[in-house]
């Protein structure tokens, strides 16, 4: 009878060493989902999205950065056009102004220096609008459209008296 107990136990040894076990795979044999694998592959595909989204904002703030140094390069220059034009009038009105005697002389030079107190005005705010960041072009650029108007205004104002 103590010999009995040895068979079972022989027995159920070599069930258990019959059946192979894979850590492959589950209890059903299929295959069992390498967690480790998975995920480093989700990583590794969130830092390339990442990547992608912070090329893609990176171009996008590059390409609206040269848009709106355009736009301010563009009213620069058209500012200067406009000054240029003016400048030819202030010069040409100097010249009458020299020529001229008496009290309308006295006028021509009124009006000329405070025509050049505006041209000064109008040059500084040009200088301003090259260094102006992003934020400030709006506001700058609102400043530089009032003194021009001024200006423009003040030359119209003068045009009476030098003719």
């Amino acid at each position: 009878m103590r010999r009995l107990w040895i068979v079972p136990a022989l027995l159920g040894l070599l069930l258990l060493s019959g059946c192979p076990t894979n850590p492959t795979t589950g209890p059903s044999g299929s295959p069992k989902p390498d967690l480790r694998k998975n995920a480093e592959e989700a990583r590794r595909k969130a830092e390339e999205s990442s990547k992608e989204a912070t090329d893609k904002a990176s171009e996008a703030t590059d390409k609206a950065k040269d848009a709106a140094k355009a736009e301010k390069e563009a009213y620069r220059k058209e500012l200067d056009v406009q000054l240029a034009k003016l400048d030819k009038q202030y010069d040409e009105w100097k010249v009458k102004a020299k020529e001229a005697k008496g009290d309308s002389k006295a006028k021509m030079d009124a009006k000329l220096a405070d025509l050049d107190k505006k041209r000064a005005k109008v040059r500084a705010e040009m200088d301003d609008l090259k260094s102006d960041s992003k934020e400030a072009w709006a506001e700058a650029k609102k400043g530089m459209s009032k003194a021009m108007d001024d200006l423009k205004d003040a030359f119209e104002k003068a045009k009476d008296s030098f003719k």
